[in-house]
């Protein structure tokens, strides 16, 4: 299986720490993509790109979490 046909996943936190990890767990399984803010998030979404699964950290500077994902749901109402 390619990283093309693996389902894609979209991680948010402004911990590089966190996203390093997440990507770390989930080579392999998941093609990732990581943001490092909810703004970026948005801006990867905004350019069409789709994804299986968005996952967000809640605190974030700038916009938290429950922020983020509300607004994600608007622009990718498909994604989980």
């Amino acid at each position: 299986m390619t990283e093309t046909d693996l389902p894609r996943v979209l991680c948010v936190d402004d911990e590089p720490n966190v996203l390093a990890a997440m990507e770390r767990n989930l080579f392999g399984e998941f093609d990732v993509t990581v943001a490092n803010s909810g703004e970026m998030g948005m801006a990867i979404l905004s350019r069409g790109e789709r994804f299986a699964v968005i996952m967000s950290d809640m605190r974030m500077p700038g916009m938290d979490g429950a922020t983020f994902l509300a607004k994600a749901r608007e622009v990718a109402p498909d994604s989980v």
